[in-house]
Formats: C-alpha cells, sequence, structure tokens
C-alpha cells in the first residue's frame, strides 16, 4: 500500500469536529447543540482554497451526509464524497462515491483529480474520522471543545494525544473562549507528531548548514494573479528595474545571490533577461537532464537549492537566496524556517491570470510600513501609456516571537 501511495499526489488529511465534555459529537443524527457562529467557522475552514479553480474533497459517513439538510448545499470550493458500501448511486447534491476512505484518498489523489484537490476533509461520522486518523497523510485535527454536558449517542474516537499534540495558537484559527445562546466553547487544532518530528529534523539538520535568508519577490494584481499564458500580463519597466535592483545588491564586491525558479518560470523569461549581476541561478525540476542555458545549477526541490547555498562551496558566497517563482516555489519558501522577508509589489488594477501568489498567513508576515529600501506609491506607466499606481513594494516580515508557527504551522496550509 505505502508504494502505491508513493505513485499519487499527496494530500492533507485534515478532520474537523466539534465535541462536548465527552467528545459526543451528535444524537439522533443532528447535532445536540446549535451553534451558528461555530457552524460558519467549519463552512469557512472547509471551503478555503489557496486559489480560484481549487477544490477541496470532503469525506461523508452515508448516514452523516443524510443527516446533513439539502439547504447546506451546495458548497464553495467543494467535492463530496460519500463512503458506502450499499448504495447503488451517487447521493443528490454529493459528487462521487466510494466503498472505503482508502478509496476516497486515492480518488483525490490520482489522474483526474489530482491536480485540483488540494484537502481532503473529513467531516464524519466516527469510523471516518477513526480511519481518518491511522492514515498516513493526516497531519491535522480541528476539533471546537463545546465546554458543556449534552446527550449523544455518537462520539468522536479515542486518539492519542501523544501523537496528536494541542497548540496554543495556529493560523486562521479563533483563539480563546468563545461563548453563543450561553454555551461556551473554544477553537482546539492538534497537529501530527510526525509532522513535529519531521519539521524538527529539517530544522536540527539545518541549524549544521551557515543560514542564509530566503526572500520572496513578486508582483500581484488584485486578486494575487501574477501570470497568464507564461507571461506577465503587465508591462512596467520602472517595476521590473526595481525587481532586478533588488535581486542583484549584494553587501560587497565578490558576494553573489542565489535566485531559485520553477522550470516553467524560467523558461518563461526571454535570453535577453540574462546574465544578471551578481547572481547564481538554480533551476528546480526532476526531469530535466541538463542545466538549462544561462542558469547555473538544477535541483529537485526547494530544500535541495536551499542546501546547496548553505554548504561549500558555496556556503561562503551566497548572500541572500532568491525566491521568483512560480506558485508552488513561493509555497514551499513561505513555510522554510528560513523565510524572513516577502516583497510584494502590489498592481492594484485587474488583470486576467493563470497562475495566483499563494495564500499566506498576513498574521504571520506583517506589512512594514517602513525600514526597507523600496519607493512606495509609485505612479508606473505601462507600454500603452496606461498609469497604474503600484506601491512598490509591500514588504512582510514574520515577527521573531513567531518564528515557529510560521515555519511549522504554515508549511502545513
Amino acid at each position: 500500500m505505502e508504494n502505491s501511495r508513493e505513485k499519487t499526489q499527496k494530500k492533507p488529511v485534515r478532520l474537523i469536529a466539534a465535541v462536548c465534555n465527552d467528545m459526543g459529537i451528535g444524537k439522533d443524527g443532528h447535532l445536540p447543540w446549535k451553534l451558528p457562529s461555530e457552524f460558519q467557522y467549519f463552512l469557512k475552514t472547509v471551503t478555503r482554497v489557496s486559489r480560484p479553480g481549487k477544490m477541496n474533497m470532503m469525506v461523508w459517513g452515508k448516514l452523516c451526509w443524510f443527516s446533513h439538510p439539502e439547504t447546506l448545499f451546495p458548497l464553495a470550493n467543494t467535492l463530496h464524497v460519500v463512503l458506502s458500501t450499499k448504495l447503488k448511486k451517487v447521493p443528490d447534491h454529493a459528487h462521487f462515491l466510494s466503498v472505503d476512505f482508502e478509496s476516497a484518498v486515492r480518488l483525490s489523489a490520482e489522474p483526474p483529480l489530482a491536480d485540483l484537490i488540494e484537502t481532503i476533509w473529513v467531516v464524519g461520522g466516527m469510523q471516518v474520522y477513526k480511519d481518518a486518523l491511522s492514515h498516513p497523510w493526516c497531519d491535522l485535527v480541528y476539533l471546537t471543545d463545546v465546554m458543556a454536558d449534552f446527550e449523544c449517542d455518537v462520539f468522536f474516537p479515542e486518539f492519542d494525544r501523544g501523537v496528536f499534540k494541542l497548540q496554543e495558537r495556529f493560523p486562521q484559527v479563533p483563539s480563546g473562549i468563545q461563548e453563543e445562546d450561553g454555551v461556551k466553547y473554544k477553537f482546539q487544532t492538534l497537529i501530527s507528531q510526525l509532522v513535529c518530528d519531521h519539521l524538527s529534523e529539517m530544522e536540527n539538520s539545518l541549524e549544521k548548514m551557515e543560514r542564509k535568508p530566503v526572500r520572496l519577490i513578486a508582483a500581484v494584481c488584485n486578486d494575487m494573479g501574477m501570470g497568464k499564458d507564461g507571461q506577465m500580463p503587465w508591462n512596467l519597466p520602472s517595476e521590473f528595474q526595481y525587481f532586478l535592483n533588488t535581486v542583484t545588491r549584494v553587501s560587497r564586491p565578490g558576494k553573489m545571490n542565489m535566485m531559485v525558479w520553477g522550470k516553467l518560470c524560467w523558461f518563461s523569461h526571454p535570453e535577453t533577461t540574462f546574465p544578471l549581476a551578481n547572481i547564481l541561478h538554480v533551476v528546480l525540476n526532476t526531469k530535466l537532464n541538463e542545466v538549462p542555458d544561462h542558469a547555473h545549477f538544477l535541483s529537485d526541490d526547494f530544500e535541495s537549492a536551499v542546501r546547496l547555498s548553505a554548504e561549500p562551496p558555496l556556503a561562503d558566497l551566497i548572500e541572500t537566496i532568491w525566491v521568483v517563482g512560480g506558485m508552488q516555489v513561493y509555497k514551499d519558501a513561505l513555510s522554510h524556517p528560513w523565510c524572513d522577508l516577502v516583497y510584494l509589489t502590489d498592481v492594484m488594477a485587474d488583470f486576467e491570470c493563470d497562475v495566483f501568489f499563494p495564500e499566506f498567513d498576513r498574521e504571520v508576515f506583517k506589512l512594514q510600513e517602513s525600514g526597507y529600501r523600496h519607493d512606495y506609491g509609485t505612479m508606473l506607466t505601462d507600454a500603452d501609456g496606461s498609469r497604474w499606481e503600484v506601491e512598490v513594494v509591500n514588504v512582510y516580515q514574520p515577527p521573531a516571537s513567531s518564528l515557529w508557527t510560521h515555519k511549522s504551522s504554515l508549511s502545513l496550509l
């Protein structure tokens, strides 16, 4: 089974539930409490995706599915799979039937859905939760603690709290005790110890290397779009010159920066862009057999590129790692513990795009009002004479106090 999973696109498996004092989750096929704000939190969480066009998969047991009113559906950004060995056809408002949880996971992780689905959300009932908790792809449990006693006949399964660790704070999860209709509750998030161990191993390994600042730089329009058909949808020469000035800046002669490119991003740039002063280029790809023209290195993934810059013979040469796209490379960089700054040009206009900058937690990366070298509120002109007001550049920095949150939780979002 493990070898078969390796051939699929791994998806985060996440559970979400609300439980009362004795871990009850339902009575006679219904929630035993009415907490509208808590339910809105549930909906907002399971329908959140990183960019338009992506979807999440919601996995339901049969009884759980039929206990929900039809008025709940459709839900934005979601496909629904119902688990049953007896149903002969897909229920109304659902999209798929699967015989068991593993089949539902495979459905989301293999073609044709593999490139569409971001997250697998498990919403009950008890046996489905139990199967999901034991799945190797399960990384998070979102568990609302309803701080009261209710009569229940269905319960959330027991799980090892030495394996799933309660987090004091977590991105996009409200903190503190909430109250509705006299019932107090609090939102909780538990993270798999396997994920924590992986992050700890990565941190220990990184401590042995010469740390380099990882910085992202991009220009985005109103909906966070940054490209269309492999090209920028705008022509802003001054903004592009700002980009070049920023990524090629070093502290003294003889030092270099490393620019990290995804393959598609690299080949979308004209050859006239190169060479760039003070820059070594690494292209990320597992299929290219030779280093592309004008590039210097190939790496399989972002972590390999970071190691390349932080270990001999490049460790004494490289000052800064600049990440210039595409979307997955940005996403990997945002979750890296060495990521300290995001330089984001806000192109204040609407453009049609098919590539988007990934969502990031703006409670983790804080917008800096001053203290960085940038032109703020510049008016730039494109090729046809139109003028766009551009904030060059919004600089986002994670506060030192949130470093642990940054490096552990953003990698899971």
